[in-house]
């Protein structure tokens, strides 16, 4: 078992996800840290925010660009090896395994332009997987919300934000979506479409934030 305050410091005494680290030493900053989950067969740097919405977010994915950059192959993994908050980046294929199991949740968080803005925190069933490919996964529960901006239910044809629904893969125009309708732009994370920058976002007011952040708890 892996402990101490230099946990996820060094290679040799990695943390199973950024929520651990926090949990072992709340005093620590954000950065890149050494995570080894139960899938993987060695450790590697993850970049962890240990400030908004009380810290221990593991980035999974940072959409920077659009068009040939994202398919259903590099929104999984992506740059993995070197984190980045600021250039296109995924290890969507290992937060399954990152996810914290809290009071049988597992929790999310999106947001835009800058950390802590346009976006929110969200929690779903924590069977949910990160990595669905249809409309599977259980409707999610936004607890906070950044700025101004109206969260759809899951039901409305007409949203034009991110909905409530946990971002899941479609085809490379929407791609990694929080769309709760088949071919629909709004509430996209990453595209393969040249249009926005990086994604239709939330229209109207931030159609093309310019980049976009995906985590997990």
């Amino acid at each position: 078992m892996f402990v101490g305050p230099n946990l996820g410091v060094y290679e040799n005494n990695p943390a199973k996800s950024g929520y651990d680290i926090l949990q072992n030493n709340k005093s620590v900053s954000s950065g890149t840290y050494w995570i080894k989950t139960s899938t993987m067969s060695s450790a590697q740097k993850m970049y962890v925010d240990m400030v908004t919405s009380g810290g221990g977010w593991t980035l999974i994915v940072c959409s920077e660009t659009q068009g040939s950059a994202w398919n259903t192959s590099t929104v999984l993994s992506m740059n993995s090896s070197t984190p980045s908050i600021t250039s296109n980046y995924s290890i969507l294929n290992l937060a399954d395994s990152l996810k914290t199991n809290l009071n049988g949740k597992l929790n999310y968080r999106i947001d835009a332009e800058a950390f802590g803005t346009w976006g929110g925190v969200w929690e779903a069933d924590f069977n949910n997987t990160f990595t669905a490919t249809s409309r599977s996964n259980a409707v999610a529960t936004n607890l906070v919300k950044w700025n101004s901006w109206g969260i759809y239910p899951a039901s409305n044809s007409g949203q034009s934000a991110l909905s409530n629904r946990m971002p899941w893969i479609d085809n490379n125009t929407q791609l990694l979506t929080t769309w709760n309708e088949a071919g629909s732009w709004w509430g996209t994370l990453a595209s393969g479409n040249g249009t926005y920058n990086p994604a239709p976002y939330i229209s109207p007011q931030k159609q093309q934030p310019g980049i976009i952040w995906y985590w997990v708890k």
